[in-house]
Order: structure tokens, then sequence, then C-alpha cells
């Protein structure tokens, strides 16, 4: 599982709670939204819930 937010707070909270909840594993990716979408070919899900 990789966390990402938009300049690192949040998703660093997200990597502190999945590690006391003991789900170990997880990464921060640093960049932001705008530059991982913008790569030719990065995989992005999309949430058809909301």
């Amino acid at each position: 599982m990789v966390n990402q937010c938009g300049w690192g707070a949040t998703a660093c909270r997200n990597l502190l709670a999945l590690g006391i909840a003991g789900l170990h594993g997880a990464a921060l990716y640093p960049g932001s939204w705008s530059e991982w979408c913008a790569q030719p070919g990065a995989p992005i899900a999309i949430s058809r819930d909301s």
C-alpha cells in the first residue's frame, strides 16, 4: 500500500496509524498527485462508489 497526499502531512499520519495497527510494509510516495498522474502509464485506481 502506498500513501500519498498533497504535501505529506496526512499521508504520514496514515502510515503511523497503519504501523500502530500492525499493518507494516506501507510506503510514502513523496510526490504530489499532479506529479504522479503526469507520468505516462502510471497506474491509477478509480473509485466508483462516490
